[in-house]
């Protein structure tokens, strides 16, 4: 039986540290006033990573288990790696690259 499985991992990327005016700037794709001079640090700036939650679940808190677990929502900024296979031969078909607030079921094709 051959079919297709998907899987999606999040990518960390770093954070930026910048001012409302600056991200202002970002948005619209100008560039800062600070920045004109200083090309070497616009290349560091990652204008396509995205901010997206995690959702995962925390432990029990007694040994016992008795507490139902909790779930957690995680702030999260970077990329999600897809990667689609083929569940017979477990060859890779297909590999991408996204932003993370994409939707996993987006990618299966």
């Amino acid at each position: 039986m051959s079919g297709q499985i998907l899987d999606a991992a999040p990518v960390a990327a770093l954070k930026q540290r910048d001012t409302n005016g600056k991200k202002a700037d970002f948005r619209e794709e100008r560039i800062p006033e600070d920045r004109k001079d200083k090309q070497e640090k616009l290349s560091h700036k990652d204008r396509d990573a995205r901010w997206t939650q995690k959702v995962t679940k925390a432990k029990p808190q007694t040994g016992d288990g008795t507490l139902p677990t909790t779930d957690l929502a995680v702030p999260f900024f970077g990329y999600k790696s897809h990667i689609s296979s083929d569940r017979k031969f477990r060859l890779i078909r297909t590999w991408k690259a996204t932003e993370t607030a994409t939707r996993d079921g987006a990618r299966l094709r």
